[in-house]
């Protein structure tokens, strides 16, 4: 049994254990006695944190009355909170594996899966995020090309007008990272006007008295346009869209200041903050370079001890909106390497040369060597 395959049937091989068990009337003591092992290990099956030792499954096979092909290839429909953990299982293998490696179970898992066209958006967007660590050109083509055939599948074969709108919207991130601008720029109209969907379905809610309802959609519909406004505020500062940045830089202290969009949305006020300090240090107004690395800190220690969706009292009941992530809750990136990246991105002693010096800019380096170290511990 290959790696990979082992890698995806971990995730479904712990649920026919426990059901078959079950179904036999036998406690997990008594599996443990029938096979020879600990009753720990038993367990450690059954909640997918351990693959059975191979030699064993002949064994457990007999037992449950089916092949070991069947006990591997078991097939059930994927849970969302299956494909979640599965998702997770693949992104923690860059911490191990290579690229290369990460890739292959990627693709096993989609072979196994193929009509499960929630969980292909779900490996799409797994992709999205982590084809920056492509180990080469060959790698980041072959990334590409496999997360474009996921979209076809998906366009072409599923009956939701939703995943398929989700697929299109993916296509173009591929469509970014292989440089086809023009596609993008011929598929896409220049301007959309956006419904507003929301807010009459929130009235609608409110007016039947179902208050929290309404409160839960609009904050769902706020929070995601906050998110999109802050990505969007990055990318004026990244590709330098601005004539002045003290515009760019109001508009950006005023979303923080009004709905503290540090604390929402720390990874990607992270380079927001760490291109204002960029630009300010260019400058060589070092106090103000200053003041957004102490930002950056604080976004940094946020990403790196909870890698989640951050809510607030305001944006309490969101949900809704979590419930679609292809994650869940927690964030769609590798967060070991993410918080490596981050902490060199600053600790690079050519980076901010000129304040190796100043007693603040150590005490920052210094904080964020120590989330680091914690983070990875």
């Amino acid at each position: 049994i290959n790696k990979c395959k082992e890698l995806f049937n971990m995730i479904k091989i712990n649920k026919v254990i426990k059901a078959q068990r079950t179904k036999l009337g036998l406690t997990q003591d008594k599996l443990a006695a029938y096979l020879d092992i600990t009753k720990p290990t038993i367990s450690k099956w059954e909640n997918g944190s351990l693959m059975p030792d191979i030699q064993l499954l002949p064994k457990l096979a007999k037992l449950f009355n089916m092949s070991v092909d069947e006990l591997l290839d078991y097939q059930d429909v994927l849970t969302k909170e299956d494909a979640t953990h599965l998702c997770q299982h693949l992104s923690k293998q860059l911490t191990n594996h290579s690229y290369g490696t990460f890739l292959t179970a990627v693709k096993e898992s989609c072979h196994n899966n193929n009509n499960e066209y929630s969980f292909l958006l779900s490996i799409i967007a797994l992709l999205m995020n982590h084809i920056y660590y492509a180990e080469n050109e060959e790698q980041c083509l072959d990334t590409i090309q496999f997360a474009q055939t996921l979209c076809d599948i998906v366009e072409e074969k599923s009956d939701s007008d939703e995943l398929i709108k989700y697929a299109k919207c993916y296509r173009l991130a591929f469509q970014l990272y292989s440089a086809d601008y023009s596609t993008i720029i011929d598929t896409v109209p220049d301007c959309s006007i956006k419904e507003g969907t929301a807010f009459f379905l929130a009235d609608a809610y409110a007016q039947q008295g179902n208050l929290a309802k309404a409160s839960s959609v609009i904050q769902v519909d706020m929070y995601q346009s906050l998110m999109l406004m802050s990505q969007q505020l990055q990318l004026i500062l990244v590709r330098d869209l601005y004539e002045e940045i003290s515009d760019i830089e109001q508009r950006f202290k005023a979303l923080q200041q009004g709905f503290n969009t540090n604390q929402l949305f720390p990874y990607i006020n992270i380079g927001i903050n760490l291109s204002l300090a960029k630009y300010y240090y260019q400058q060589t107004e070092y106090e103000q370079a200053l003041e957004y690395l102490e930002d950056y800190c604080q976004c940094y220690e946020r990403v790196v001890r909870n890698c989640n969706y951050q809510q607030d009292h305001f944006f309490n009941d969101i949900d809704m909106f979590l419930a679609k992530m292809p994650f869940g809750e927690r964030l769609n990136i590798q967060n070991d390497r993410v918080a490596r990246d981050f902490y060199r991105v600053v600790a690079d002693e050519q980076r901010f040369a000129e304040l190796w010096h100043n007693p603040q800019f150590q005490q920052i380096v210094k904080r964020l060597d120590f989330i680091y170290r914690q983070g990875i511990e």
